[in-house]
């Protein structure tokens, strides 16, 4: 027969065997926070880096925007000079590219023809 002593002995035991439980249940729910922090800290750093490499994809964009405006700005103005300095003759030469050319052409054919032109003079001396 169990007596009072057995009885509270026994309620002890449980009751140590049950606090040990707690604190081991406990403890696991502290590692599993402190690793689900340590996720959400490395998640947040790895979002922070991608903000921070978007920005700079963003501003490169940006600047090559702004230098392909200036390179065709510039070109633009090249056509222009270039035009410019084709038209003669009585012609007018239009800064696009297919204008361009053919003045070009032109004018090789001009350098061309004054060549032969020299040389038959040249040689009928």
């Amino acid at each position: 027969m169990c007596n009072k002593s057995d009885f509270d002995l026994q309620e002890k035991d449980a009751a140590l065997h049950e606090r040990i439980e707690f604190e081991r249940e406990n403890q696991l729910l502290k590692d599993r926070l402190d690793a689900n922090k340590r996720a959400w800290e490395n998640t947040r750093y790895e979002l922070d880096e991608h903000h921070s490499k978007m920005s700079t994809i963003s501003q490169d964009n940006k600047t090559l925007q702004f230098e392909a405006q200036v390179a065709k700005s510039e070109f633009k103005s090249f056509k222009e000079a270039l035009a410019e300095l084709l038209s003669g003759d009585g012609i007018e030469c239009d800064p696009r590219e297919d204008d361009i050319k053919e003045r070009v052409k032109h004018y090789r054919m001009t350098s061309r023809e004054n060549n032969v032109v020299s040389i038959y003079e040249t040689c009928n001396k």
